[in-house]
């Protein structure tokens, strides 16, 4: 046996057996005085706590404004920063653990193999604390014991007293004490009239505890590959056919878990059973800050088993015009859990007439399964798009008449919550509401049609010259994108087949004639579907010259593009709408880098250039930034200079260093990143050693 030094042991002269093992830990600590505001805190006239210098004056009189305005018995507002409320803590462990193990090596045909497997654990844990709104209106809501003169929760001497919240509900909270039992003793009274610092760390610890929420992923591989050719049995004039064949199985699978407070499951010890659900006593959602929110625990495993082969089929060989002909093929099979069996294929040909140029064209096929996040990953929002049957909304669609027949006839006969609305209807709403950003599970495959032609030159007559060109099409059908909540309500009401669209399936309205809210938005699933379309060509380019000069060894090279077309099909109403994305922010139609090395001995230096055609400074149509902003509205060309040096004084220890954005240039005025970081010019410096 023979130790290789490269994590792999030579059982013999064919059979190698090789493994890795790796393991990292890394920790985050976070600490800030918490972030916000309350608006118009409410302190009855009964607060201990209340300055001194108001009591007796006429604002603490049933008249003044919290009577008037509230109805409530005299009493003062504040509105404050919470910066003694606990602070904002996060800490976060991060631990991942990495296995591999495999078998390669070689028969006595020639052909050779490799065995893979490999397990990887990923887990994240997240240490942090949020308000918990009953426990802070409850803790604020301070009166003086009749028997002790201390101040105390009401709660703890009117078990059945119901905390009032705020004046214009921020934060908005169905108001009630479902965390904790009143009465119980574990409320601590909470002074937040006496300036900064006045919150003791007692109650603070009471409406701002600790939570955790975990993060899993494994996943487990599992590979085993044969290459080889036809050469003992099967001998074409210009060769062997050579080909490789392989099988793969892959398992992920993703675990969340919320905090019990988050989702909203009472605890022992409130006035409900363990384990009720807040949001089936309440109209909250959450006992956390963001009570509207809908945090769910998610586990979700996604399952793969792929095979494939590949060929290559010598044609001709060392003919005249045809010093080489060769067909490429491949295909892959695969079946999953979510999508079911998907196929994709590829084509290609090389043609070489000549030693100095060869020709070469691929036709191919290719999907994308959607992964775990897509599918069945799911968090907590919260949305306020605009009403598209609000009255002032209706001349804004496409076919209004449609829209407002549509938005008249509902859908409640379809089983759907969306119920009629009235001509004139005016959205009643005037906060978010609540909902999940979340995967889904019936999404099906991308698929990609590639097409691609070119040529490659290498002239005998100047060595170390090699340029390329290639022509390449592709077109993307079924493709998975993140519908925006507008996009969904929108598309819903003005879909000619209302309501059996599948946006009309993502959100509801509230259904009650006798609400105050009636009609208005009451949850939205912002979700992952099928719908997008991308249409995009363009010409690769490439050039590399390498040369020797007096011990000195150069290097010539460009490499870039010129896109022809970028189109994305993305209207949900009607998928031939084309929205020409090329020469937007960020996909000019030219991009280029040009670079210059040069190497004597240890030492080597190298200069590299970046080159961006102009562009528009924002995303959108661009013949409408052109009528709005003209040639303001668009970034001229842009060139970005890097250059780096290094020495090595030995094989495995080498200095180096370099400047990058030589020429300070900043990024665009619209963007933080864009074509440059936004640091400006950088210098750097390192020591590379390998052991």
């Amino acid at each position: 046996m023979l130790d290789d030094g490269l994590g792999g042991i030579w059982m013999s002269d064919t059979l190698r057996v090789f493994g890795e093992l790796g393991y990292t830990s890394g920790q985050s600590r976070r600490s800030v005085i918490q972030n916000g505001f309350f608006d118009l805190l409410y302190g009855s006239p009964e607060n201990p706590f209340l300055p001194e210098e108001f009591r007796g004056t006429s604002a603490m009189q049933p008249g003044g404004f919290a009577g008037a305005v509230t109805g409530l018995p005299g009493g003062l507002f504040i509105t404050r920063d919470p910066t003694d409320s606990g602070g904002s803590r996060t800490n976060v462990d991060r631990e991942t653990i990495r296995a591999l193990v495999g078998v390669e090596g070689e028969l006595n045909n020639g052909w050779t193999y490799e065995v893979v497997g490999s397990y990887g654990n990923f887990e994240r844990k997240d240490n942090f604390n949020t308000i918990i709104l009953d426990r802070f209106f409850a803790a604020i809501d301070v009166i003086s014991d009749p028997v002790t003169g201390e101040p105390v929760c009401r709660s703890d001497v009117d078990p059945d007293a119901v905390p009032f919240t705020t004046l214009f509900d921020i934060p908005t909270f169905d108001a009630g004490i479902y965390s904790f039992t009143p009465g119980d003793g574990q409320c601590v009274p909470a002074n937040i009239w006496g300036g900064q610092d006045s919150i003791s760390p007692e109650a603070a610890a009471f409406f701002n505890p600790g939570l955790r929420d975990k993060f899993e992923y494994r996943q487990n591989f599992f590979s085993a590959l044969l290459v080889g050719d036809t050469a003992d049995f099967i001998n074409l004039p210009a060769g062997a056919i050579g080909f490789a064949v392989g099988v793969e199985y892959r398992e992920e699978r993703a675990k969340t878990t919320r905090d019990p407070f988050l989702r909203g499951v009472l605890p022992a010890g409130s006035p409900f059973p363990a384990g009720t659900m807040i949001s089936d006593v309440s109209g909250n959602n959450s006992l956390g800050f963001d009570n509207l929110f809908i945090y769910e625990n998610s586990s979700s495993t996604l399952k793969s088993r792929e095979a494939f082969i590949e060929v290559s089929v010598p044609l001709l060989a060392d003919r005249e015009f045809a010093r080489e002909l060769t067909l490429d093929a491949a295909w892959r099979v695969a079946d999953y859990n979510t999508v079911g069996t998907v196929d994709a294929w590829k084509l290609g040909l090389i043609w070489t007439p000549v030693e100095d140029v060869s020709f070469r064209g691929t036709l191919s096929q290719a999907v994308r399964a959607p992964n775990l996040r897509e599918t069945f990953i799911t968090n907590p929002g919260v949305f306020r798009p605009t009403d598209p049957c609000d009255a002032s909304e209706i001349g804004n669609a496409a076919d209004p008449e449609l829209r407002a027949a549509n938005c008249q006839a509902g859908a409640v006969g379809a089983g759907l919550p969306l119920p009629a609305l009235p001509s004139g209807y005016t959205d009643p709403l005037s906060a978010r509401f609540p909902g999940v950003v979340g995967g889904n599970p019936d999404l099906e495959e991308e698929t990609a049609d590639t097409f691609t032609i070119g040529v490659v030159f290498q002239p005998r007559f100047l060595p170390g010259l090699a340029m390329t060109v290639d022509y390449w099409d592709v077109e993307i059908k079924d493709g998975i994108e993140l519908v925006t909540a507008q996009e969904t309500v929108d598309t819903c009401y003005d879909a000619t087949d209302f309501p059996n669209n599948d946006f009309c399936q993502l959100f509801t309205r509230e259904t009650d004639s006798s609400s105050a809210q009636f009609g208005g938005f009451r949850f939205l699933n912002q979700t992952f579907v099928n719908f997008a379309s991308l249409k995009a060509k363009g010409v690769d380019f490439s050039g590399n010259y390498s040369f020797e000069l007096g011990g000195n060894e150069f290097g010539l090279r460009v490499i870039g593009s010129r896109q022809l077309k970028l189109d994305r099909f993305t209207n949900r109403s009607d998928p031939s709408v084309v929205d020409p994305r090329l020469g937007e922010l960020r996909t000019p139609k030219w991009n280029a880098q040009a670079s210059l090395s040069w190497q004597r001995g240890p030492f080597a230096a190298g200069w590299q250039t970046l080159y961006q055609s102009s562009q528009a400074l924002v995303t959108g149509d661009v013949e409408q930034t052109q009528s709005q902003l003209g040639d303001a509205g668009f970034a001229s060309s842009s060139y970005v200079h890097n250059v780096n040096g290094s020495y090595s004084f030995t094989d495995g220890l080498r200095v180096y260093g370099g400047i990058n954005n030589v020429t300070d240039r900043d990024p665009f005025i619209t963007s933080a990143s864009w074509p440059v970081g936004p640091r400006g010019r950088f210098l750097f410096l390192g020591v590379q050693a390998e052991f």
